[in-house]
């Protein structure tokens, strides 16, 4: 009788490592929601947050936190003229040429100047 390699014999018997595979990791599945008790827990009011209409201190609380997320504070800073590297294959304008050059500053084949400008920063508070 000629022994049989494992790969042979595991494409003979598919069905069969396909059943007992499927079986254990029932079995597996089981005993893991048996463990946590997975099986006597119902979804009730006490593992969910449901808050009382009635009850003043979490509506405070609620009403407390939606209005301090709209409040922001604003603050403005200015920026000067400064250099920056243009992306590859882009140049500098003409116009931003003549400006430089007005300022008295040469710009290189990949730079540009941008203007003066404000920057304005939101905080939430």
């Amino acid at each position: 009788m000629k022994e049989k390699s494992f790969k042979q014999w595991c494409t003979e018997h598919k069905e069969l490592i396909i059943l007992v595979t499927t079986f254990i990791s029932l079995i597996a599945m089981y005993l893991f929601c048996k463990k946590y008790n997975i099986f006597d827990k119902q979804l009730i009011e006490k593992d969910i947050f449901i808050p009382d209409p009635l009850d003043t201190d979490i509506n405070y609380a609620l009403e407390t936190e939606v209005d301090n997320y709209d409040k922001t504070e604003s603050k403005i800073s200015h920026v000067s003229s400064y250099i920056r590297k243009t992306p590859k294959g882009k140049h500098p304008s003409t116009k931003k040429k003549e400006q430089a050059a007005a300022l008295g500053i040469s710009l290189g084949e990949n730079e540009t100047l941008v203007n003066e400008h404000e920057r304005t920063y939101h905080t939430h508070l």
